[in-house]
């Protein structure tokens, strides 16, 4: 059994980033292919739209949910998703999800193009775990 397994260069299978990496230097991440995982808050059907909080920082992401079929997020789940970070200004995203409070954009929103619930992961160890990786990934991957 062949279990070698080839993908063209077009394939993406994004870079893992956190939801409060992304609030700080969101233009840094524009046309880039990224995972996300967070606590799902807030969903408006309607506009497919979905609102991440990064669970530690209180950060927050905008998620495009159109192209993600049957796809019911229970509030306040955690949501892992892959997609593409692309510009996006709406500035006071409120109305969009009858919320009291106001919730600014920072300028992008993430395409969601594949999506699974995570519950019961122990959000500190994957970010541990997240850290270890990226120095192992910096020191042997220099290129």
């Amino acid at each position: 059994m062949n279990t070698n397994f080839n993908y063209n260069n077009n394939h993406k299978f994004g870079k893992i980033v956190h939801i409060n990496e992304l609030e700080k230097e969101p233009k840094k991440y524009i046309g880039n292919t990224v995972r996300v995982l967070g606590k799902l808050i807030n969903v408006n059907f309607k506009e497919n739209l979905a609102l991440l909080e990064h669970p530690l920082s209180n950060s927050k992401l905008l998620v495009d949910i159109q192209n993600l079929v049957n796809w019911s997020g229970r509030l306040k789940s955690f949501q892992q998703f892959i997609g593409d970070i692309v510009e996006y200004n709406n500035v006071d995203l409120s109305k969009k999800f009858n919320s009291r409070i106001k919730i600014n954009n920072n300028g992008i929103i993430l395409k969601a193009n594949i999506s699974r619930c995570v519950d019961g992961l122990d959000f500190h160890t994957y970010e541990q775990v997240v850290n270890i990786r990226r120095k192992f990934e910096k020191e042997y991957f220099k290129n």
